[in-house]
């Protein structure tokens, strides 16, 4: 899922954070069943907060600069994999799309979660 898509506009934040997303001041030191918050206007839930988000691609520190402007599709390769949104555990500051967190892909956590995502077929 792109940046983009995830904040359903180009601002840090889709809304106020407290309305769209769980954080360590708002979430009593757990997770939650996703929906208990707002959604961006693409109807997505739990884009920030709640749990760290695996996503497909490989952690470079150095890949976005020079990578293209829009939705880049990450390194081909390498040896940790790439953690979005920040969990209930981060500080509300840090709450953002953008964010990025790397880990060994084996890590496990109730830290991380990942999306299911539904393509239609378009005809």
């Amino acid at each position: 899922m792109g940046i983009r898509r995830a904040r359903g506009n180009p601002q840090a934040r889709y809304g106020i954070l407290d309305d769209i997303a769980w954080s360590k001041e708002n979430a009593e030191n757990q997770s939650h069943v996703v929906g208990g918050k707002q959604p961006n206007r693409f109807g997505l839930f739990d884009t920030l907060g709640n749990v760290w988000e695996w996503v497909n691609d490989w952690y470079d520190p150095n890949f976005y600069q020079n990578s293209p402007a829009q939705d880049p599709k990450g390194p081909a390769s390498g040896e940790r994999r790439v953690l979005r949104g920040g969990s209930w555990i981060v500080d509300p500051k840090l709450l953002r799309v953008s964010e990025r967190y790397n880990i060994q892909p084996d890590a496990r956590s109730e830290f991380f979660g990942f999306r299911c995502v539904w393509e239609p077929k378009v005809h």
